[in-house]
C-alpha cells in the first residue's frame, strides 16, 4: 500500500472525505504548467491494471505482466478566460574558451511559465557534443545536431524549460546562471538564453533544425526549414552558428524583416578547429502560416559548415463558446489552441487531492506516457489514452548490445593465468540492469532524458556518477558488473571451486558469506566510458571506491584493487579490510608504493558503507575514508611523477573468511582516456558518496531462477517483452506503481512480513458497495508439470559451414552473417581453400585470400576479403563447398529433458487430478529452478482459493497490486478473510470508486509468530 501521511489516510476513509483530481499532459516536455492541465475540462477518468499472465485467470497468483492504462473523456474546450501573449522578451549570451562547462546567465525579468530557450554551439574536436552530463537545473532537448567535417565542424543543441517562480516548493525560483557541463569535450562554447512571455503562453507549436548541407565548399546564406504557425500572434525565434578561422569581420545578417538580437562568438582558436559565430533573430506578432527562416553571413567567403534552429511559439487563446472539446484538441484543427502539439509519448499524470487536517496533499494513481488521442464532432468531446512507464522500454537490441558473454560458468578461459570463469547468474541482474540501463521512450517526440548517460534510470541500488563511474558491480546474481565484464570469478571452499552464489543483500542482492578458509575471487575488466584513477603523465591518483560489506567473522578480510594490467601492472590502487579489521590504502606507481592506514571497521556482523576517496594530485596528498556516514581524513607524503603510457581498465576483488559484499563502484578524478572509452565528468571531492541522498527508484526482488547463461533474444523483442519473458518463467510479476516507478515481484513478497500484513480492512459499512466471487474445480491445480531449457556449453564447434560454393569476385569483399542459439564466448581459426574454378581445377589461390571472424552476443560473422585479380570459388579441388568456422557459445541442449512434476496426493484424493503445464521458457534454465516453481505452485493452487471479483469499494488510491486487504461482507455473500488483491480498475465521475479482483490469500507461518490466535508458534514449544 502506497504510504501517505496520517493525516491523507484519515481523510482518505472518511465518510465526509472532499477529494479533487489533477490530469496532466506535458505536451511540450517542459514540466507542468496551467496549459498541461485537463482538470477543468474532463468529464470522466478511468484507470485498468491488471495482470497479463501465463496462467488461468482463476488461479492467478499475482505473477506477469501488469499493464496500466488511463482513460481521460474531454467535454469541456477551450475554458481559458482571458489570452496570454506569445513574445520575445530578453536575451543573455555566453562564450567560454576551452573548457567542459559554460555558464549563461538567466535573461532578465523572468516570470514563473515564462519559456526559456537555450542554444549551445562548439566545434567539434574529438567526440560529439552529446547532452549535459550536468545542469543546475532540468531541461528539455529539442535538438542535437552537426554540420561539416572534423576541423570545420559545428554542433550544437537547444534547450528548452519554463521558468519557475519563488514559492514555498521552491523557495529560490530560477537561478542567476544555467550552467551546463559536457564530459566529452574540453571546447570553445558559446550560449545563448531566450525568454518568452507573457508567463503561461502555449509555448512551443513547431520546431526544425537543419545543418547547411548544400553540397558546396563555401556559401553566404544559411536556409532554416519549413516551421507552420498555427495561431495568430506567435512569435518565432531561429538561432544561427557557424564556424571559422577567423576572429574577427565575421557575422549574421537577418532577412525577412527579422530582428536580430545577438550576434558574437569566441575569439580563441583551439586547434585544428576555428571559432564559432552565433545569432539570435526573432519575429513577433507572426501570423498563421508555413515559414522559412534565413540569414546571411557576411565578412566571409569560407564558411562550410553552419547549424540553425527554428522555434515558433504560439500565445493562448481566450475560450468561447464555439471552441468544444472536440474543436480544442483536434490534431487536426490548426486554429486550435493546442495546433502543432505533439499528442502521443508526452508524459501524463493523474493524481488524487485529499484534503484533511494538514490541508491539501496529492496521492499519485497513474504515471505514464499518452499513446493515442481523438476527437468526435458529434458529442463535441475527446479522448485521450495513455499506458503506464512500460512504453520507456520499447527499445530493441539490448542483449546484443550489452550482454555479451553473459554466463554463469563459462568453459572459456580468459584469465592470462587460467583461473575459471564462474561468476553465477540469476534473473535478478537482468532484471536490475534493464531497470537502471535499458529505457528508451521511442515514441516521444524530443529526445528521451532517461538513461544512465544523464543520470537518470530506475535504480533498486545506488545510482552510480554518470560519466566518471569506472566501474558497478552490484553483486545483483552475478558477479559482471553493469560496466564491466568478467574474466574470472569463483568461490574455494577447500578443494572445491564453484560458481558464486548469492543471497539476499542491503538493496536487492549480495554474495554470499564466505566461510572460514573459503575465498571469492574476482577479475574484471571496465567495458563503459568512465575517466580513470590515475593518470598516464605523471601517474597520480584521483578517485574513489566504494562497496557495501558485512563482515562476520573476526579475521575476515576483502581487497579491492584497480590496476593498469593484471600480470605486469605498474599502477595500482588498492582498498582492502585487514586481518586486523583496519580500513587501509595503498596507493603504487613505477616509482613510489603509499600505505595510508585509516579507521577500524565495526565488529557487530551488521551491513556498512566502506569508501575511499584519495587524491595525489596537484599537492592534495590525502585519503578520506568513510565508514557509513562517518569521514576519517588521513594526509599522505606525495607520489613521485612517473609517465607511463600504458592505460587499461583492470580491477580484482578477493573476499576471505567470513565476509560478503554487495554494490561495489569505483568513479574516476583523472581524464584518461583507456583505450577505447569516452571520457564524462571528472569526480570531484564534494561529490556525494554513494549512501547519501539515495531513495530507490525500483523495487526488485531477489529472484529464485538460477540461470546458466543469457539465452537467445530477437533482435526484434523489446526490452518490455524480455522483462515480462523473465518474469513469467518464475511466477513472478513485473508492473509500474501509481509514481512511475518498476517492480519486480516474485512470491518473496507474499511471504515477506510486509506481505503477510493486512493494508486496510474493507467493510460493507465503510468501503464495499458490491461483490461477487468464484469458486469450484477451476480454481484448483494439484498437479504441476513446469518445463525448462536445459544449456550446455557447445565448446569448439562448427558454426559456420558453407552450405555450397561461395564466389568472391576479384578485389572484393564479403561478410556472412550467421545466428547462433546462444552467447558466443569464443572464435577459433577459419578454415578455406580458394581457387579460380568453380570445380576446383583451376589454381589454388588461398594465399590471397583473407578470412577473419568477429561477434556480437549471439552472431558471428565471416569476412572474406579477395586480394586477387581473378575471381575466388571457396572449394577444396574436387569442387566440393571449402570455408569453416569454429566458435564455442552456450545454448539449449540437443537432449530431451523431462519437466519437473509436482502434486498434491491429499488434493488428488479428494478433488481428482487437476493437471496445470507451464509454458516451456528459455528463461527458465536448470532443473532445481523447475522444480522450485512446480513445488510453489502447487502449495498454492492444490486448496481451492475463491477469486472474488467486481469487488466495487468506495476508492482508496493507496491499494496497489499485491496489497493484501480484509474483506468483510458478513451479512451479504458472508465472505470474511484476508485476500491479495490481483487487478484494478479505478474510474472518477463525480466520486472515486474502484473494482478489485482478489484472490484468497495463503498465510504463510513464520517461525515464532502466531497467526492462529491460539496461543501456538510454529517452532515454538510452549512451556
Amino acid at each position: 500500500m502506497k504510504s501517505v501521511s496520517n493525516a491523507a489516510a484519515a481523510a482518505i476513509t472518511s465518510p465526509e472525505r472532499v477529494i479533487d483530481h489533477v490530469v496532466t499532459v506535458d505536451w511540450d516536455g517542459d514540466g507542468v504548467q496551467d496549459i498541461d492541465t485537463l482538470t477543468k475540462r474532463m468529464a470522466s477518468v478511468t484507470l485498468s491494471q491488471s495482470l497479463d499472465s501465463t496462467l488461468p485467470e482463476q488461479v492467478r497468483v499475482v505473477p506477469g505482466a501488469a499493464v496500466a492504462q488511463l482513460d481521460v473523456e474531454i467535454d469541456k474546450g477551450n475554458i481559458v478566460r482571458y489570452g496570454v501573449n506569445a513574445g520575445y522578451r530578453t536575451i543573455s549570451t555566453a562564450t567560454s574558451n576551452s573548457t567542459q562547462t559554460i555558464s549563461v546567465p538567466a535573461p532578465s525579468g523572468l516570470q514563473e511559465g515564462d519559456v526559456v530557450l537555450v542554444a549551445i554551439f562548439d566545434p567539434l574536436n574529438t567526440n560529439p557534443l552529446g547532452v549535459p552530463y550536468y545542469t543546475n537545473v532540468t531541461w528539455s532537448q529539442l535538438s542535437w545536431r552537426g554540420d561539416g567535417v572534423p576541423g570545420t565542424r559545428v554542433e550544437g543543441m537547444l534547450l528548452m524549460r519554463r521558468a519557475v517562480g519563488t514559492s514555498t516548493a521552491n523557495p529560490t525560483g530560477e537561478p542567476s546562471q544555467y550552467t551546463f557541463t559536457f564530459g566529452s569535450e574540453t571546447s570553445l562554447f558559446v550560449a545563448a538564453a531566450v525568454r518568452v512571455g507573457d508567463a503561461g503562453n502555449m509555448g512551443i507549436a513547431d520546431f526544425s533544425t537543419k545543418g547547411a548541407d548544400d553540397n558546396t565548399s563555401t556559401y553566404t546564406t544559411v536556409n532554416g526549414l519549413p516551421v507552420d504557425v498555427y495561431t495568430p500572434g506567435s512569435t518565432i525565434v531561429g538561432f544561427w552558428a557557424l564556424q571559422s578561422p577567423l576572429v574577427s569581420g565575421i557575422g549574421w545578417s537577418p532577412r525577412d524583416g527579422d530582428t536580430e538580437q545577438a550576434d558574437f562568438g569566441t575569439t580563441a582558436i583551439v586547434a585544428p578547429n576555428g571559432n564559432i559565430r552565433m545569432a539570435v533573430m526573432t519575429a513577433d506578432n507572426v501570423s498563421p502560416g508555413t515559414y522559412v527562416k534565413r540569414a546571411d553571413i557576411t565578412g566571409s567567403s569560407t564558411v562550410t559548415s553552419a547549424i540553425q534552429f527554428t522555434v515558433v511559439i504560439s500565445p493562448k487563446l481566450a475560450g468561447d463558446e464555439s471552441q468544444h472539446a472536440a474543436w480544442t484538441f483536434s490534431e487536426l484543427n490548426t486554429s486550435s489552441t493546442y495546433a502543432g502539439k505533439n499528442r502521443i509519448g508526452r508524459r501524463t499524470k493523474w493524481s488524487v487531492q485529499v484534503f484533511g487536517d494538514n490541508g491539501p496533499e496529492s496521492v499519485p494513481l497513474f504515471t505514464g506516457l499518452s499513446v493515442s488521442a481523438g476527437a468526435d464532432a458529434q458529442n463535441r468531446n475527446a479522448a485521450l489514452i495513455a499506458l503506464d512507464n512500460r512504453e520507456l522500454f520499447r527499445n530493441t537490441g539490448i542483449a546484443d548490445a550489452q550482454w555479451s558473454g553473459v554466463v554463469a560458468e563459462s568453459p572459456v578461459i580468459l584469465d592470462p593465468s587460467g583461473q575459471s570463469n564462474l561468476p553465477g547468474l540469476e534473473s535478478t541482474w537482468f532484471v536490475s540492469f534493464i531497470f537502471a540501463l535499458g529505457q528508451q521512450a521511442s515514441v516521444v517526440a524530443v529526445p528521451d532524458d532517461y538513461g544512465i548517460n544523464v543520470g537518470n534510470g530506475f535504480f533498486a541500488s545506488p545510482r552510480p556518477l554518470p560519466g566518471s563511474c569506472y566501474t558497478w558491480i552490484p553483486c545483483h546474481g552475478s558477479m559482471y558488473g553493469f560496466f564491466s565484464s568478467s574474466w574470472w570469478a569463483f568461490t574455494r571452499i577447500g578443494s572445491l571451486t564453484r560458481r558464486v552464489k548469492f543471497v539476499d543483500g542491503p538493496f536487492v542482492a549480495a554474495t554470499e558469506v564466505i566461510p572460514v578458509g573459503g575465498v571469492l575471487s574476482n577479475g574484471w575488466a571496465a567495458s563503459g566510458g568512465a575517466n580513470a584513477v590515475f593518470g598516464d603523465t605523471n601517474s597520480q591518483f584521483k578517485g574513489r571506491i566504494e562497496v557495501w560489506l558485512r563482515l562476520t567473522n573476526t579475521g575476515a578480510t576483502a581487497v579491492f584493487n584497480l590496476l593498469d594490467d593484471f600480470l605486469t601492472f605498474t599502477r595500482l590502487v588498492q582498498f582492502n579490510v585487514n586481518t586486523g579489521g583496519i580500513l587501509s590504502l595503498v596507493l603504487q606507481n613505477p616509482s613510489t608504493t603509499r600505505n595510508v592506514n585509516g579507521p577500524a571497521v565495526p565488529t557487530d556482523g551488521l551491513w556498512h558503507f566502506y569508501g575511499v576517496y584519495f587524491d595525489s594530485t596537484n599537492g592534495v596528498n590525502s585519503a578520506t575514508f568513510r565508514i557509513d556516514t562517518t569521514n576519517t581524513t588521513v594526509a599522505f607524503t606525495g607520489l613521485t611523477n612517473n609517465a607511463q603510457s600504458q592505460m587499461f581498465a583492470w580491477g580484482t576483488i578477493t573476499l576471505r573468511d567470513g565476509i560478503q559484499m554487495s554494490d561495489f563502484y569505483a568513479h574516476g578524478g583523472i581524464v584518461g582516456p583507456f583505450p577505447g572509452h569516452s571520457t564524462g565528468p571528472l569526480l570531484q571531492a564534494t561529490d556525494s558518496w554513494m549512501n547519501e541522498n539515495f531513495t530507490p527508484t525500483a523495487f526488485i526482488d531477489k529472484s529464485e531462477n538460477i540461470l546458466d547463461a543469457v539465452p537467445l533474444i530477437p533482435e526484434t523483442e523489446d526490452t518490455w517483452t524480455t522483462l515480462s519473458n523473465i518474469a513469467a518463467a518464475e511466477s513472478a510479476a513485473v508492473y509500474f506503481d501509481a509514481d512511475g516507478y518498476p517492480h519486480f515481484r516474485t512470491a518473496r513478497s507474499n511471504v515477506s512480513p510486509t506481505g503477510q500484513t493486512v493494508q486496510r480492512a474493507l467493510t460493507a459499512r465503510t468501503a464495499i458497495k458490491d461483490l461477487s466471487y468464484e469458486s469450484g474445480i477451476a480454481q484448483i491445480i494439484n498437479q504441476v508439470s513446469v518445463p525448462y531449457t536445459q544449456i550446455v556449453a557447445y565448446v569448439d564447434q562448427l558454426a559456420y559451414q558453407a552450405s555450397g560454393a561461395v564466389y568472391l569476385p576479384a578485389g572484393s569483399t564479403m561478410d556472412i552473417n550467421v545466428q547462433l542459439p546462444g552467447p558466443v564466448l569464443s572464435l577459433g581459426s577459419p578454415t578455406f581453400t580458394a581457387n579460380t574454378a568453380a570445380d576446383g581445377t583451376g589454381n589454388n589461390i588461398t594465399a590471397y585470400i583473407q578470412v577473419s571472424l568477429s561477434s556480437t552476443t549471439f552472431s558471428i560473422t565471416v569476412s572474406l576479403t579477395n586480394t586477387y585479380y581473378f575471381g575466388a570459388w571457396f572449394v577444396n579441388g574436387s569442387g566440393q563447398p571449402a570455408l569453416t568456422a569454429v566458435a564455442t557459445w552456450m545454448g539449449p541442449s540437443n537432449v530431451t529433458v523431462t519437466p519437473e512434476l509436482r502434486q498434491d496426493n491429499i488434493s488428488i484424493r479428494k478433488y481428482r487430478v487437476q493437471a496445470m503445464e507451464i509454458n516451456s521458457s528459455v528463461w527458465r534454465q536448470r532443473q532445481d529452478a523447475a522444480a522450485s516453481i512446480a513445488t510453489y505452485l502447487v502449495s498454492e493452487l492444490a486448496q481451492p482459493h475463491p477469486t472474488v471479483k467486481q469487488v466495487a469499494i468506495v476508492g482508496d488510491p493507496r491499494l496497489e497490486l499485491g496489497d493484501m486487504v480484509t474483506l468483510q461482507d458478513i451479512n451479504g455473500v458472508g465472505v470474511n478473510g484476508n485476500y491479495r488483491i490481483v487487478g484494478k480498475d479505478t474510474t472518477s465521475q463525480n466520486q472515486l470508486s474502484q473494482s478489485l479482483t482478489v484472490r484468497q490469500a495463503t498465510i504463510v507461518a513464520r517461525w515464532g509468530v502466531n497467526y492462529w490466535n491460539d496461543g501456538s508458534v510454529w517452532g515454538v514449544v510452549s512451556s
